[in-house]
């Protein structure tokens, strides 16, 4: 039994302490709510496949969610024996799927779960009790899965809505917890944000993470960029997310991923060991600073962070080589609900308030890792939360061929998955999208975000079955 496997590699796992990882191919979103299907397909894809079927590509998830089957896409032609199904006889069912969606998945881009194909797995909310997301995996079996199953762990974050933090907050300290918690989940953005556990550091309890946004672009550079190695504890609460309040959402947590019957799947009675309490109310509050006149140099705090600090590559082993850090980036974060209210005037909500910045670390010129500063009030700064840096890199790179042009700041809204460089604020305010072009020439953000709104409306009536 596969379940029996893993109990006994639990308690096999060795003393010595390293790191490990999967040899995964990484899978970049295609559009900006496909993370869902990102990760989905590299897992699926993280599994031997039977000779009759093929690896999945993210469109072969998208096509295979919208006719609502799980299987492997079939291999035609294929050397196995003639009476091993699927048959080659036929028009593949995946065309269905393809001509709903269109080639690339475009009709398709929607928010919404992962979805494996071949595979079954547990969630952690299938072992929670009580409140809801008050379970979390363990560092010992994030190293089983990673070192002894040699499977990935499908995690999920959730957006906060920043207007209701401080009544969370009051709700939090005065000892209801489980109102606290219920009002994070109950007043989430409309869409989440997956990523894919592939690696696990025993010594340093470090993580590394595959984050599959932002979209790709033709120019974006092979490397590890896309994979980065956060602590343990930051899986447990990211917090902020490129200056965006956030939540991890451990009951939507994959893990025990098998190429089995859900049957065979390990027994949710022997996986008590697999999790542990957490607290469900994770809370940073925001405070924001006026950079209308510039962001700080913040050179002390920068210096602070950099002390010390180890960029590993995929493997884990550290890049020599020293580290320096570039200003910070402003970062100013709408959430759907806010545009939405805003829709006839949205350009009124690019005010000149952050509460973090961007920081992008380099070795020998190339942006190598990033980390957030947030303001901690009365002109206080210090690294929290988590960065993406691959939208560090692609603002490094905006920032220094367009430098003659003014000062720029990143606006975020993650829970489209939309990101823009921005300069200039309300009225004036102008958007390119943070797509890795940099020649690309500015628009109006009036313009910019009805356009959004007006997309975000779309997706919604498609979300909803409506066409109206």
């Amino acid at each position: 039994m596969k379940w029996r496997y893993a109990m006994l590699g639990l308690l096999a796992i060795q003393a010595g302490a390293e790191p490990h990882t999967l040899n995964m191919q990484g899978m970049v979103q295609r559009h900006d709510s496909l993370c869902w299907a990102a990760v989905s397909a590299m897992a699926s894809r993280a599994f031997t496949v039977p000779c009759q079927f093929r690896r999945p590509s993210q469109m072969d998830v998208v096509f295979s969610k919208n006719i609502g089957k799980h299987d492997l896409p079939r291999k035609c032609p294929r050397r196995c024996r003639a009476d091993e199904p699927p048959s080659c006889e036929g028009a593949d069912p995946l065309e269905s799927g393809k001509a709903n969606c269109g080639t690339d998945g475009a009709a398709c881009n929607l928010m919404g779960s992962t979805w494996l194909l071949g595979l079954n797995s547990r969630k952690v909310g299938e072992l929670a009790s009580g409140n809801t997301n008050t379970r979390e995996l363990t560092e010992n079996r994030l190293l089983l899965e990673i070192k002894e199953r040699k499977a990935p762990v499908i995690i999920s974050w959730y957006y906060l809505d920043p207007t209701i933090l401080p009544e969370a907050e009051r709700l939090r300290r005065a000892g209801s917890e489980a109102a606290a918690a219920a009002m994070l989940s109950n007043t989430r953005g409309d869409g989440g944000h997956f990523l894919i556990i592939t690696g696990f550091d025993d010594s340093t309890h470090e993580v590394r993470v595959w984050d599959p946004w932002p979209e790709k672009n033709a120019t974006e550079p092979e490397g590890h960029l896309r994979h980065k190695w956060i602590s343990y504890e930051r899986y447990q609460n990211p917090l902020i997310d490129n200056g965006a309040p956030v939540n991890a959402d451990h009951d939507a947590d994959e893990f025990a991923l098998c190429r089995c019957a859900p049957e065979a799947l390990a027994p949710l009675e022997s996986l008590g060991g697999a999790v542990q309490p957490r607290d469900p109310v994770q809370i940073s509050q925001l405070i924001d600073f006026n950079f209308r006149g510039g962001v700080p140099e913040l050179l002390d705090e920068r210096e602070r962070s950099l002390r010390g600090r180890v960029v590993r590559n995929l493997e884990g082993r550290r890049l020599r080589g020293k580290l320096v850090s570039e200003t910070g980036i402003a970062t100013v974060v709408l959430t759907a609900k806010r545009l939405m209210e805003t829709r006839a005037r949205p350009e009124v909500l690019l005010e000149s308030q952050t509460s973090s910045l961007v920081v992008p670390v380099l070795r020998r010129g190339k942006v190598v890792d990033s980390f957030l500063l947030v303001n901690t009030g009365n002109g206080g700064w210090q690294e929290g939360g988590y960065s993406n840096d691959e939208i560090a890199r692609r603002l490094t790179e905006f920032r220094k061929r367009r430098s003659s042009e003014g000062r720029f700041y990143l606006l975020a809204i993650p829970e489209q998955g939309r990101f823009f460089v921005a300069r200039g604020f309300t009225t004036e305010a102008e958007l390119v999208p943070l797509d890795g072009d940099t020649g690309r020439q500015f628009e109006p953000a009036s313009r910019v975000l009805q356009e959004l709104a007006t997309e975000i409306e779309r997706k919604r009536r498609l979300s909803h079955g409506t066409t109206n």
